[in-house]
């Protein structure tokens, strides 16, 4: 193969076949219809292992990407999902052969993720963003309209790249490393804008059963993921009014939740939210 063949996988449970439908949809639309699936290690019939320190759902989900990226194909580029996400509706469009070759340059592209809440840096990655999508804040426009992006840049992700494995693309000479050097060595770069961002319904509901964390702080980081990403952001002020509801337990922290309400809801309706100083 060459280094720009494109193949691609997304990882299901067997017991899991409304996100196995869900998926083909969505790659179906963003011109992926090639993309495979690849069935997913479930947790509940594995050990505990005696040093593992995160939820047994969460430890089937690293052994799924392992798994994965032990039998893709080494020459290929290597398009790899999770099945709760959303996707740019043009992102097959925009994997040409010399966008290919440019990712080559890394070992890993991850088409979002979660970065880093520093306001310069936000604001950076939001001039990077209205390069990408032209009518963005042209506001008589549906939101998919908005959000259609007609080319793609590649933004370093040191400094930037927080966590998420949602969507991402390993290249060649990724696969040569990314198993026994993944913490050491890794030269990695994010998509912008993100074609990739991890479904509302995913973020209610999750599969990694066990897994615990607050939904307030949670909330904010997720908006201000999808505030970047190339697609519809149709249904936020619902996601917020529930995971940020009107009332908290004694220990909550009120003004915290309403801090990110007014934040998350600022990015997604105020097209000159990050427009300051301009």
């Amino acid at each position: 193969m060459t280094t720009n063949t494109l193949d691609g996988f997304f990882i299901n449970l067997d017991r899991s076949p409304d996100r196995l439908a869900a998926m083909r949809g969505e790659l179906a639309r963003s011109g992926l219809g090639f993309v495979e699936r690849f069935a997913a290690t479930d947790a509940r019939v594995l050990e505990r292992p005696a040093d593992c320190a995160i939820p047994m759902a969460a430890y089937g989900a690293f052994l799924s990407h392992h798994a994965l990226l032990s039998r893709a194909p080494p020459g290929s580029c290597t398009l790899i999902f999770e099945d709760d996400v959303q996707l740019g509706d043009n992102l097959g469009g925009l994997l040409s052969s010399q966008s290919l070759r440019e990712m080559c340059a890394h070992d890993i592209v991850f088409l979002d993720c979660q970065p880093a809440l520093e306001i310069g840096l936000l604001t950076e990655l939001y001039r990077a963003m209205l390069g990408a999508m032209p009518d963005f804040q042209r506001t008589e426009l549906p939101s998919a309209l908005r959000r259609h992006a007609s080319t793609v840049a590649l933004y370093p992700a040191r400094g930037l790249y927080r966590w998420g494995a949602a969507a991402y693309l390993v290249t060649p000479r990724g696969k040569q490393k990314l198993l026994p050097w993944l913490q050491r060595t890794l030269d990695a770069a994010v998509m912008v804008p993100f074609f990739a961002t991890p479904s509302l319904e995913g973020l209610r509901h999750s599969t990694i059963e066990g897994r615990e964390q607050s939904l307030v702080p949670f909330a904010l980081g997720s908006m201000i993921r999808r505030f970047f990403f190339a697609g519809p952001t149709d249904g936020i002020a619902d996601f917020l009014e529930t995971v940020l509801p009107q009332k908290f337990a004694p220990d909550g922290d009120e003004l915290l939740a309403e801090m990110i309400r007014l934040t998350a809801l600022g990015l997604m309706r105020d097209r000159q939210f990050l427009d300051f100083g301009a």
